[in-house]
């Protein structure tokens, strides 16, 4: 299921970008989730995907990917934002308004608002991800969890110009997201979020080779960001024309993909799947080995995030297959077409990342 769902309509040369995509979309729900992985810390369920090509290559399925998959997270939103908007209009009304402005304010309240817009400024991030807590489910280390946040971004040209002025890069963020490690400001003015807060941010981004040129240059190709994202190239399609489609509407499964959220946000504690550890180690372990007796620093440099990756696509789609099973409190079972996919997925990744920026 899921995944099957998600690219059935898509072109048979996109549908691994479709995988990239919701399964990143589908992991954001596991945000309760963690696994112990091979090196003895526990990981959640963090992506950070880019689909990159020319004009009209296709990228925008993402869009609608993201309109059936997340929408239960927009809805989940909505009360949250409703009631900013009411206060924000109160406060306008009392500052237009000096008979009132004397009066108790309304209680500032923290609702938990997910879905959130690439232009958005990093004191607004901060804030989003200081109140994404869920204080029912703990995690690992006793605390309530940091609940991830989400971004889809269709055309990441906006989203840079968007984070120019006074508006910082996103990139700091970005890298720390992938391993949800902490981050935070002190500032004195009022609108600061001050303090430290986990980053737990989610994106699926598309746009061209040249805003991927402006976001990723040349010298910051070490700092590491390159080897956290799951990337996809668009095959070119120059003087082609766009393939003469007709609207398919399946409700069933629009409506499958609709509803697999509410159902993947309930599952909640550690997912133990050794059999697909021991796999991605012994993965991993090969192109060190590979990597050592070629010489080759640059496939040494790309591997060592490759299993974490693997890790979280291939467990989103044990999940999918085995959720009403593990909602009941079971282990999931790893079959052997779960570790080829785990094999698909690195060696995609691994290739993809080397293509773009191995040079």
């Amino acid at each position: 299921p899921g995944y099957d769902e998600a690219v059935k309509y898509l072109p048979e040369h996109h549908q691994l970008a479709g995988v990239l995509a919701a399964g990143a979309m589908f992991g954001t729900y596991l945000t309760r989730c963690w696994w112990e992985h091979f090196d003895g810390k526990d990981y959640r369920m963090s992506f950070l995907v880019y689909v990159i090509g020319g004009a009209a290559s296709g990228k925008s399925f993402i869009v609608d990917l993201d309109r059936l998959i997340m929408s239960p997270m927009v809805a989940a939103d909505k009360v949250g934002r409703e009631w900013e908007r009411q206060y924000k209009e109160e406060m306008k009304k009392r500052a237009a308004s000096g008979s009132r402005t004397k009066g108790e304010a309304p209680t500032q309240q923290h609702p938990v608002i997910r879905y959130v817009p690439s232009s958005i400024s990093n004191a607004m991030l901060y804030r989003r991800l200081t109140d994404a807590v869920d204080d029912k489910v703990f995690g690992p280390d006793g605390q309530a969890m940091h609940l991830h946040c989400y971004t889809l971004e269709p055309e990441l040209a906006t989203a840079l110009r968007a984070q120019q002025g006074s508006w910082a890069g996103k990139n700091d963020i970005e890298l720390k997201s992938f391993h949800n490690e902490f981050a935070g400001v002190d500032f004195a003015n009022d609108q600061s979020v001050n303090g430290v807060v986990q980053i737990n941010w989610n994106q699926v981004v598309s746009g061209t080779q040249e805003a991927m040129s402006r976001k990723i240059k040349p010298s910051t190709v070490l700092d590491g960001l390159v080897t956290r994202l799951a990337l996809y190239v668009m095959p070119s399609n120059d003087f082609r024309m766009i393939e003469r489609r007709k609207a398919v509407r399946d409700e069933k499964r629009d409506a499958y993909l609709r509803s697999i959220g509410l159902k993947l946000d309930q599952l909640s504690g550690e997912i133990r799947v050794p059999k697909l550890v021991d796999y991605c180690y012994k993965y991993e372990e090969d192109l060190t080995n590979e990597a050592r007796i070629e010489n080759d620093y640059c496939l040494d440099y790309f591997r060592k995030r490759i299993p974490v990756i693997m890790m979280r696509y291939t467990i989103v789609k044990i999940v999918l297959r085995e959720i009403d099973k593990m909602l009941e409190g079971n282990d999931p079972v790893v079959r052997e077409d779960d570790l080829q996919f785990a094999k698909l997925i690195g060696d995609w990744c691994l290739n993809a990342q080397i293509h773009m920026f191995g040079e």
